[in-house]
């Protein structure tokens, strides 16, 4: 311990120092207790399982074709009672995967180092009922693209939240009585918090520290191969000061 920190331990008060050592000992707990591996749960929102399907290489013209379908459901429209449309998102593996990050996130001039290790879920408002419905609206609004459960984050936890619903009124109808705490004879006590004032608590990691664990999707070594294969073929020989011509106009290889 230097110096410097032993002469500003002595001018702190001792309820400052018990507050600043329990806050540092609640930090640093994720990384010195044992780290369960088992996989987690993460939801994860529609635009980063598009990204993630990209940067895999499989966002093919099927798997657009299903996109498509599953955003339009959220419109109204019954795409899932059309046999084409069921049969497109079924076969485009849109599913579970399972993934894990390592890395750091900077918090100021802190890099916060990370571990995390889940099966992630694509969430579509079409698809979601009751308590997930509650969570896709509080995703889009609060704009989180990946919510976390406490089993997913294996270290680097920052301010983690409980989130029920049960727990929030959708309304203000005091006549509802789900809008209402009750104890236990069933009288009503006080009105619960409002779900639109919830926040969830947000911070940005990168799309270079997530790793696939493993392939799960059945009969896709050939698509993926030649895939990546051209992929890599055509980045290798764009040259960066040329220009190209598109559909879209031109650009530089750069």
């Amino acid at each position: 311990m230097s110096k410097d920190l032993e002469d500003v331990k002595k001018m702190a008060s001792r309820r400052t120092r018990s507050i600043v050592e329990a806050n540092a000992a609640a930090e640093t707990a994720s990384f010195e207790a044992k780290i369960n591996v088992a996989d987690g749960t993460a939801f994860i929102s529609p635009q980063m399982c598009l990204n993630l399907l990209r940067q895999r290489g499989v966002f093919t013209t099927e798997v657009q074709k299903a996109f498509e379908y599953l955003m339009d459901l959220g419109t109204g429209s019954d795409q899932l009672s059309n046999h084409k449309a069921y049969s497109t998102i079924f076969n485009a593996l849109i599913s579970t995967q399972k993934y894990s990050a390592f890395g750091y996130r900077m918090e100021g001039d802190i890099p916060v180092h990370f571990y995390n290790k889940f099966a992630l879920f694509p969430l579509f408002k079409s698809m979601a009922y009751g308590f997930t419905q509650d969570l896709y609206s509080k995703m889009q609004e609060d704009g989180v693209d990946m919510l976390m459960f406490e089993s997913a984050v294996k270290s680097g936890s920052e301010g983690k939240q409980e989130f029920n619903p049960d727990t929030f009124r959708r309304s203000n109808d005091e006549n509802d009585e789900n809008n209402w705490n009750h104890d236990a004879e069933g009288n009503r006590t006080k009105m619960k918090p409002d779900i639109r004032n919830f926040h969830f608590n947000t911070y940005k990691q990168q799309y270079k520290f997530i790793r696939r664990q493993l392939n799960t999707d059945p009969n896709e070594d050939d698509r993926m191969h030649i895939g990546t294969q051209m992929l890599k073929i055509t980045l290798a020989n764009l040259f960066k000061e040329a220009m190209y011509k598109t559909k879209h106009g031109e650009i530089s290889g750069r």
